[in-house]
């Protein structure tokens, strides 16, 4: 069974001008995951999305407020994350 996708209309990064962050790129910057990261603070979908990733296994991409890709060359293959308290723009991205 596919899951639902519908609650993604509601979604802050489907917004005019926050669809072209690079949500799933895989060399994402550290101001890029931060401002992400803050949008996704701000999602009012923030918990459906999390149930998403969770339900189907998301390994790519950065949702619900965290960076989810799994690098291959990592022997424990943990996810990268970089997490929503904590994260401010650096002062050159805040411009």
């Amino acid at each position: 069974m596919i899951p639902a996708t519908g609650w993604m209309l509601g979604a802050a990064c489907a917004r005019e001008g926050l669809r072209d962050l690079p949500w799933t790129a895989e060399d994402t910057s550290p101001a890029d995951r931060a401002r992400m990261a803050r949008v996704c603070a701000a999602c009012p979908v923030l918990a459906a999305c999390e149930v998403s990733t969770v339900v189907t296994e998301t390994t790519a991409g950065f949702w619900a407020g965290r960076d989810l890709t799994v690098w291959p060359e990592s022997s424990a293959a943990v996810a990268v994350q970089d997490t929503l308290p904590g994260l401010d723009l650096p002062e050159q991205a805040a411009a």
